[in-house]
């Protein structure tokens, strides 16, 4: 995968403010959380460190969930031409049966198998948006350090069977079918190594909300009052605090105007046909110390070195 801890650390960064209420409310909080759980669960060549493969199954779990959802973000950017990624969770208006589903496109991988153990309510992690289209997925992140045994191929498979099934729960997105639904399995064992796969719709339901509040939900980084109080100008038309000495975490001026202004559908789909043509006429690019996101979030911080595995 051609993915960096920088790239790891900016998604986490951009998710903190969904863990909760204190999170939302303490910018520096979930931005050093971000950036340090990034740096101290991984390599710089993407193998676990000591301390992930030494800690407890049950924290283990949590952080492997972490880092298969930040990882998830990082796919969704940067392979799937999505720019803006919000989570589910809290997000939905509704979610009801839709009365006439499309047929599936293509048949579901030959040894998939419903999983068992699957809640009558549960949703898939993320929504990707790209212009008008949607993107739904889910993420799963797997970890197994015993006797230095790998996870299991049936572990993933498992993982991907459940996964399949959150995703395709989905059939539409305010009444519009998604442009793919996604599948994304992340193992970290004595590697890191990612399985994504694209179903159809199995089930008829139709995912609602206000575009404009799940687009607040993604930036809510950049939206909160201490970012806001704390920022300032480090660059030609960038925005950004620094989180840690050598760190900064910020957004394009432009943007942060555009999604300052979120107010109804039409500020939502000016946002959104914004980071569309940028993306095609005038990319934002990072760089080995740079993680600029399509969304036009970034981090920066110094080069990755890989002699020294476990930085913090």
């Amino acid at each position: 995968m051609d993915v960096t801890r920088l790239n790891i650390a900016s998604s986490l960064i951009k998710l903190g403010p969904t863990r909760g209420r204190f999170w939302r409310r303490d910018f520096f909080a979930w931005a050093l959380r971000g950036w340090s759980t990034a740096y101290t669960l991984l390599q710089s060549n993407l193998r676990p460190s000591v301390g992930f493969s030494d800690s407890t199954e049950t924290r283990r779990a949590f952080e492997s969930y972490q880092l298969g959802e930040a990882l998830t973000f990082w796919f969704a950017q940067h392979h799937l031409g999505v720019e803006v990624v919000t989570p589910v969770e809290r997000l939905r208006d509704s979610i009801s049966k839709h009365q006439l589903a499309s047929p599936p496109p293509k048949g579901l991988p030959a040894n998939y198998r419903a999983p068992k153990k699957v809640g009558p309510r549960s949703e898939p992690d993320l929504i990707g948006f790209s212009g008008a289209d949607t993107h739904v997925l889910e993420c799963k992140g797997l970890s197994s350090f015993a006797e230095g045994r790998p996870v299991s191929p049936s572990q993933v498979t498992s993982a991907r069977n459940k996964a399949l099934f959150q995703v395709c729960r989905i059939a539409t997105i305010n009444g519009v079918a998604p442009k793919t639904r996604t599948a994304c399995v992340f193992s970290f064992d004595t590697a890191t190594r990612g399985l994504v796969v694209d179903p159809p719709e199995t089930e008829a339901f139709d995912l609602r909300f206000n575009l404009a509040s799940a687009l607040r939900k993604a930036y809510a980084s950049v939206l909160n009052e201490q970012f806001i109080e704390v920022s300032e100008t480090v660059g030609d038309g960038l925005i950004g605090a620094q989180i840690a000495p050598g760190w900064t975490f910020g957004i394009d001026a432009s943007v942060m105007g555009l999604v300052a202004a979120l107010s109804d559908q039409a500020s939502a789909e000016r946002l959104l046909g914004y980071l569309k043509e940028r993306r095609t006429q005038s990319p934002f690019t990072g760089g080995p110390m740079l993680d600029f996101g399509p969304d036009g979030l970034f981090l920066s911080g110094p080069e990755d070195n890989p002699d020294f595995r476990d930085q913090l």
